[in-house]
Order: structure tokens, then sequence, then C-alpha cells
């Protein structure tokens, strides 16, 4: 409905971002606070620079989905985090979004498996980390398991003494000093 409204009027028709079919839509359930923010946060980023340099979506993190409206069918490329960039204009009330909006099927995103290694910068100052299959040792698993006990035993013996502390019966005592004269 959103897309149909801005392609409908002949003020926002002329908008590059309509013009070029960069729509992007979000989950509100995305959106909040929560552990999906840092996805859509790289999504959004992801999908803003693909668009902005008409470059294809990497299929890593976005798959395409097909969407079936009033019979017919658009394509969104979808994030990890819910994130959405159309592919194809889907129809609203009768109406084809790919045929109404201004732009051509070839302005909308696309996704492809090929990732150009050549085009991006090497850095000279990087550091190149190999797989040694070092793992931590068993024995380390062992002493902090055996001092995870360990401290768990002394903060149950504290809440014991201050329990009996409490009550006026305490654990030590001060012993009775007897003369031996």
């Amino acid at each position: 409905e959103k897309i149909y409204n801005l392609c409908k009027d002949e003020t926002l028709r002329e908008l590059r971002a309509v013009k070029n079919r960069r729509f992007i839509t979000v989950p509100f359930s995305a959106s909040t606070l929560g552990v999906r923010i840092g996805s859509l946060a790289y999504n959004l980023a992801e999908a803003v620079v693909a668009l902005a340099n008409e470059e294809p979506l990497s299929s890593v993190d976005f798959s395409e989905v097909s969407i079936t409206m009033d019979g017919n069918a658009g394509s969104q490329a979808v994030g990890s985090s819910g994130a959405r960039a159309y592919t194809r204009l889907p129809v609203f009330n009768g109406t084809d979004l790919e045929t109404f909006c201004p732009g051509g099927p070839n302005s909308n995103i696309r996704i492809t498996d090929d990732v150009a290694t050549a085009d991006f910068p090497t850095l000279s100052n990087t550091k190149t980390i190999t797989n040694t299959d070092e793992k931590f040792p068993g024995w380390g698993i062992a002493l902090i398991s055996i001092c995870a006990v360990g401290a768990f035993l002394a903060f149950s013996f504290i809440l014991y003494m201050v329990k009996k502390e409490k009550s006026g019966e305490p654990v030590f005592a001060a012993q009775s000093s007897t003369s031996m004269d």
C-alpha cells in the first residue's frame, strides 16, 4: 500500500528513491531493541550501499523470497534480520506495481552468488591467522570446574554462618578458658 501511494503521488514519483525503486522494508520486531538489532543494522547498511551503487546483494546475507498478492507474484531479497528489498514489485489491489511505478525491471535489485574479491582493497598491515587447532587444555577445564565448586561451597558456608549467628548459635564460639593454678 505504501509503495502504491509513493508511486501514485505525482510529487513523490519524482523522488530519486521512487524513480529507481529503492524500497527497503523493516519488520517492527527487528526495529526494537533486542538480539536482531545488530543484524538489522548490518543488513540495512549492506542494502543501502547496494541500492545506492546499483550493485547486487550477496546471497550470503540475503535470500530471494517470492510473495503473492492477489494471485500475482513479486519477489523480495530478505536479510537475516527480516529487512527486505524488492527484487520485483508486487501487485496491489489489482495494480501491477512493476508497471505502475516509475523505472523499469532493470531498476530492481539483484542477488548474486558472486563476490568479487578483486574489488576489495588489500591492506598492507593485515595479519594472517592460521588455524592451529589449539584447544583449551583439559586440565584447565578441570581446574576451572574445581574452583567454581570451591567458590560455591565457600559462599554456601558463609551463608550458613550468617544464619547461625543471627539465630544466636554461632558456629565459632570462644572457648572458656580454665586456668590450671
